[in-house]
């Protein structure tokens, strides 16, 4: 940055090539309708020294000169630039480099045939080249919409159209995007886009590259199930739904939040206190005493009967597991209080349980069955035939946004496919390590039966 700002100083070399202008004067200046190379001769169209300014040199050097070194300078500079760490903006130093192009490819016109001054406007040359160097760089053809609204005439809309179209189609044929092609400079994930007339990627299915072995919770499942699956796949944030384990018929998907809710619910701090607290006041849900803890001794009671120095562990008689607004006022409330502060330093300093309880407690808690209709789920995950075309779900992905998808075969789960999957299926199809096999024209038997067999899941209304 610090050589650009030296070479554009205008009182150095800038005044060379126009360093005193910035893009946006210099985009106005080259959409001019005058000419830069009829200035000093009588013909009506040339500019005069005051429109050219510093594209002259104050008169001091020929436009065209300036006009060169400008665009080279500007060519090197900006690419150099575009390799930086930092935010990038390719549009506006696209549009300059195609303007003045089409500027100096305009003057070339004039230069040789100056009797034709009256119909050769290297203005309009500049913009159409400007909308097609931009087109070609970013592979945007909403270029030339913006041109309309830049000039505020849509008398040059057929050049202008031709131009972006073709350098649309020649720079999508030789290269990606400039965007794309930083995405693939620092290695990020992105979804490469593919030609639907390849032969390369006719006859690739969705069968073979999707993943198989698709973990799935259903009406069979238990909360153990939940919690494992949960642990065993952190990266994964929406985990499919079936039925039952033996039918497999996918309903639904289920977000990582929602499932780490019920475990949270079923085994978290509240229902540990909720159940530390229900064996320690002797008492069941029923109402019936059958807690084998010792009763409290005069040393628990002595703050409910108004000693103000209790006389053992006054430090930990301060500790309470629940908060000051839950702290309870009976007697029973300070035998619970008083219990957990004479477990404080047992088992490794950990309150109510030690560990082996607590692993007990959690595995008896874990043990019942995952109720589908209690948790929420989506009901209608995006689904595709395990014989899907990948050009098919390529157009899925990029049109929709898509995720994930689910492969299914007669509402049978089958696999999944996600925006990983999808990209190393094209890159080994590019690779020749993913071909077309033959299809054969056969039924599958087990299409029949699968389809015979009634979800076992019902739902309450």
């Amino acid at each position: 940055m610090f050589g650009y700002g030296a070479i554009t100083f205008p009182a150095g070399i800038g005044q060379y090539l126009a360093g005193e202008r910035l893009f946006g004067e210099t985009v106005r200046d080259f959409f001019g309708n005058c000419s830069w190379v009829l200035s000093n001769t009588s013909e009506p169209f040339g500019c005069t020294q005051a429109q050219l300014g510093v594209w002259s040199n104050n008169g001091r050097s020929m436009p065209m000169d300036v006009l060169m070194l400008f665009f080279v300078f500007s060519f090197i500079f900006i690419t150099l630039c575009s390799t930086l760490p930092v935010p990038l903006g390719a549009f506006v130093p696209s549009f300059v480099i195609g303007g003045s192009i089409g500027r100096a490819f305009g003057e070339a016109l004039l230069i040789l045939m100056p009797h034709r001054a009256a119909i050769i406007f290297p203005g309009i040359y500049a913009v159409v080249g400007a909308a097609a160097f931009c087109s070609g760089a970013t592979h945007s053809v909403s270029v030339a919409v913006i041109l309309y609204e830049v000039t505020g005439q849509l008398h040059y809309t057929i050049p202008i159209l031709i131009g972006v179209i073709v350098a649309h189609a020649v720079g999508k044929h030789l290269q990606p995007s400039i965007y794309d092609s930083i995405v693939q400079i620092k290695k990020l994930p992105y979804l490469p886009d593919i030609s639907h007339i390849s032969q390369d990627f006719i006859g690739i299915t969705a069968e073979q590259f999707m993943v198989k072995d698709v973990k799935f919770l259903s009406h069979d499942s238990t909360l153990a199930d939940v919690r494992e699956i949960i642990m065993k796949f952190p990266n994964v944030h929406t985990f499919p739904i079936c039925d039952s384990n033996k039918n497999q018929i996918l309903i639904g998907s289920c977000k990582r939040t929602n499932l780490r809710k019920i475990i949270d619910r079923t085994i978290g701090p509240k229902a540990y206190s909720a159940e530390l607290a229900r064996r320690l006041t002797n008492v069941n849900p029923d109402g019936t005493n059958t807690s084998t803890h010792s009763a409290p001794s005069a040393t628990d009671l002595d703050v409910v009967n108004g000693d103000p120095n209790p006389t053992s562990n006054n430090k930990g008689e301060k500790d309470s597991l629940l908060s000051k607004d839950q702290q309870p006022s009976t007697i029973t409330g300070w035998k619970l209080r008083s219990f957990i502060n004479r477990k404080k330093n047992h088992d490794n300093g950990v309150f109510g349980f030690n560990s082996k309880e607590r692993a007990i407690w959690e595995a008896n808690a874990l043990e019942a069955s995952l109720e589908l209709n209690e948790i929420e789920f989506d009901s209608a995950p995006f689904q595709l035939m395990e014989r899907s075309p990948l050009l098919h779900v390529h157009m899925l992905f990029s049109l929709l946004g898509l995720k994930r998808a689910y492969i299914t075969k007669c509402g049978r789960l089958e696999g999944l496919i996600s925006r990983r999957e999808l990209r190393k299926g094209i890159e080994d199809v590019r690779q020749g390590i993913l071909v077309a096999r033959r299809i054969s024209g056969k039924l599958d038997p087990s299409l029949f039966t699968v389809a015979s067999v009634k979800p076992e899941l019902q739902f309450k209304n």
